[in-house]
C-alpha cells in the first residue's frame, strides 16, 4: 500500500488536536471532539479482509505459566476493559505478506513467533495461515467477543498480564523464539513494570533471536472515560537507553522497511507516519 498524503495530513492535524485538548478543560468541546473520535475509530477501523476459519480446531503443544496473574482491580481499572480499543479493533493496518517474507529470509520459512500484547491477533492468525509457527498473549480482553480468538488458533492464544512473570513452554519444555514483535505495546505498560516485561522477553529470545515492535511517544487518552492508554509517555532518546540498560539494543542485520511494519506505517488510518515523529520502530536483539 501506498501513503496516502491527504489521509497523513488529516491524522496529523487530528493528532495535534487530541494533544491540544488534553491541555484544555473545555467540557463541550472536549465532549464532542473525543466522542467523535470513538465514533470515527469504531467506524473506520480496518475489518478483518480474511475469512476466518473456525474448523476444525488446530491443536496446540504450547501452555503458559504465571504465578502473579492480575488482579480483579487491575483488570478493571485497565482501559482495555474501561473502554476496549486494541483488544477488540483489528489495528494490523496493512497486509503481514511483505514482513512475513522478509523474516523468513532472516530464519528460514518455519521460524517461530511470539507476538506479545497480540490485541485482536490478526497478525497471529495470518502469520500461522502463511506456516508460521506464530502464538499470541494479550490480557483484559473478553475471547469469546474476539473473532481470531475463536477461530482454528484458538489454542495458540493465551491471556496472560505480559507485565508480570511469565514462562512459556512448547511441549512442556522452555521455548525460545526466532521473531518476538509488539507492537505499540511498550507505552501501554507502567514504567516500573517495564523490566518484568522486558525480562519477559529476553526470557524467550535466544542468541540469534530478533524484536520488532512500534512504540508511541505520546499521550492516547479519553479523558471522557478517564481511560488512560498509554502510561509510559517518554521520548524516543528515553526509550532507546531505557532498553538498551535492560538488555536490549538495536540491530541493523535485518531486511524490513518503515512501510512495511505493522504500525507507525504511515500507512493506515491510525498509523503514524515515522517522519511525524509520533512513534518509532524499533529492531533489536538481546545484549
Amino acid at each position: 500500500m501506498r501513503k496516502n498524503l491527504l489521509l497523513r495530513i488529516l491524522y496529523k492535524t487530528y493528532q495535534e488536536t487530541k494533544l491540544f485538548l488534553y491541555t484544555k478543560n473545555w467540557k463541550i468541546v472536549n465532549f464532542f471532539f473525543f466522542n467523535l473520535s470513538e465514533f470515527l475509530f469504531y467506524f473506520l477501523s480496518k475489518k478483518p479482509n480474511v475469512k476466518i476459519e473456525t474448523s476444525p480446531i488446530i491443536n496446540s503443544d504450547y501452555s503458559i505459566y504465571q504465578n502473579n496473574k492480575a488482579s480483579d482491580q487491575e483488570v478493571n481499572e485497565n482501559p482495555e476493559t474501561i473502554n476496549p480499543r486494541g483488544s477488540v479493533y483489528d489495528c494490523i493496518s496493512i497486509s503481514p505478506t511483505n514482513f512475513i517474507k522478509k523474516t523468513k529470509k532472516i530464519f528460514g520459512k518455519n521460524y517461530t513467533h511470539l507476538d506479545l500484547g497480540c490485541g485482536s491477533g490478526s497478525f497471529v492468525y495470518n502469520s500461522r495461515k502463511a506456516g508460521v509457527d506464530s502464538i499470541g498473549v494479550d490480557n483484559y480482553l473478553d475471547r469469546k467477543k474476539v473473532p481470531y480468538w475463536n477461530s482454528i488458533y484458538k489454542n495458540f492464544y493465551f491471556n496472560a498480564d505480559i507485565s508480570k512473570d511469565l514462562f512459556l513452554k512448547k511441549n512442556d519444555q522452555d521455548v525460545k523464539f526466532d521473531l518476538i514483535t509488539l507492537w505499540e505495546v511498550f507505552e501501554h505498560i507502567d514504567t516500573d513494570k517495564l523490566p518484568t516485561l522486558i525480562q519477559n522477553i529476553c526470557r524467550h529470545m535466544h542468541e540469534k533471536s530478533i524484536i520488532v515492535g512500534s512504540i508511541c511517544t505520546v499521550r492516547d487518552e479519553n479523558p471522557l472515560k478517564n481511560a488512560i492508554y498509554h502510561t509510559t509517555v517518554q521520548p524516543k532518546e528515553w526509550w532507546l537507553k531505557f532498553l538498551d540498560k535492560n538488555g536490549l539494543t538495536p540491530t541493523n542485520n535485518h531486511y524490513y522497511l518503515p512501510h512495511e511494519m505493522m504500525r507507525a506505517n504511515g500507512v493506515g488510518t491510525f498509523d503514524p507516519d515515522p517522519k511525524d515523529g509520533y512513534s518509532f520502530h524499533f529492531i533489536g536483539k538481546k545484549k
